[in-house]
């Protein structure tokens, strides 16, 4: 769950004095024509649920525009193809792949524990905008100061996923979003030392706390590795084929335990298709 879906709760408005949110405007099929956009925005809408019911030309996850009359017109083409809730519009921050980071973690009563990964490779298709397709551990350790501050902030306890971007232009980072459970690809957190699923059960029937703060190289790949590998981008590909790193990576869809010869052949099939379709789109 995200927030800012509910209206008052804007994740952005409660984090805003932190320093930690980008500007953001709230636009509805109103107020929209009104409001004082800058030229280089990204728009996204607010209940992604309900948007992705819609079906119309142009449809993408989230939009990077580039002009004012550029965000009217995408304001404008989805409200009037039957969405009638607010629609986020965004001062843009500038970074591609590596700029993107993701902090999954897990809050008792009395410890917060958390993982980290910095995401080299996005996924570019227009429906999955947003996501990460390769993932490696970080040093940027300053993250875990500000997804703290931003749990204890918002009161949040139990599991928790944090998006952050590290502006190319500035070096400061902004907090994108909260889902209070699991991310998609959690499965790095175990990677990089913390099971999140671990600490929850631990927590919650054995009354067992702990704080564990991930510290273990690692690599995270969820599409065919070689051509994951081909489609890096060279200054982190060095990264990513590390020894220490190659020697604790995980595909979540490949479970070795469960690979008997017919479901490896359909897996990599599956892997090989999927790879093809993600990275025959470069640009978003």
């Amino acid at each position: 769950m995200n927030p800012s879906r509910h209206p008052g709760k804007c994740l952005y408005e409660k984090i805003k004095d932190l320093d930690l949110a980008p500007k953001t405007f709230v636009a509805d099929s109103k107020n929209y024509k009104d409001l004082a956009y800058p030229e280089d925005v990204f728009i996204k809408p607010d209940n992604d649920v309900f948007y992705k019911t819609l079906n119309f030309e142009g449809w993408q996850k989230g939009y990077h525009s580039k002009s004012k009359e550029q965000t009217l017109e995408i304001l404008k083409t989805i409200f009037e193809n039957g969405y009638d809730y607010n629609i986020l519009v965004q001062e843009f921050v500038a970074g591609g792949d590596g700029s993107e980071y993701s902090v999954e973690g897990y809050r008792s009563t009395s410890t917060i524990s958390m993982a980290m990964s910095r995401n080299i490779l996005l996924d570019k298709r227009v429906e999955w905008i947003g996501n990460f397709v390769a993932k490696i551990d970080s040093d940027e350790k300053i993250l875990f100061d500000y997804a703290k501050k931003i749990v204890e902030t918002l009161g949040v306890y139990g599991l928790f996923n944090l998006d952050f971007k590290k502006d190319a232009k500035t070096g400061k980072f902004y907090a994108f979003e909260i889902n209070l459970r699991q991310g998609r690809s959690h499965y790095f957190a175990t990677l990089n030392g913390v099971n999140t699923s671990k600490l929850a059960i631990d927590d919650l029937i054995f009354n067992k706390q702990e704080e564990i703060i991930g510290d273990k190289k690692f690599r995270y790949y969820n599409l065919d590795l070689g051509q994951t590998i081909d489609n890096l981008d060279s200054q982190f590909r060095a990264d990513f084929e590390n020894d220490q790193r190659k020697a604790n990576s995980a595909n979540p869809l490949v479970y070795k335990e469960d690979l008997n010869f017919k479901r490896k052949i359909k897996i990599k099939k599956y892997l090989n298709k999927l790879s093809k379709e993600t990275f025959a789109i470069r640009e978003i």
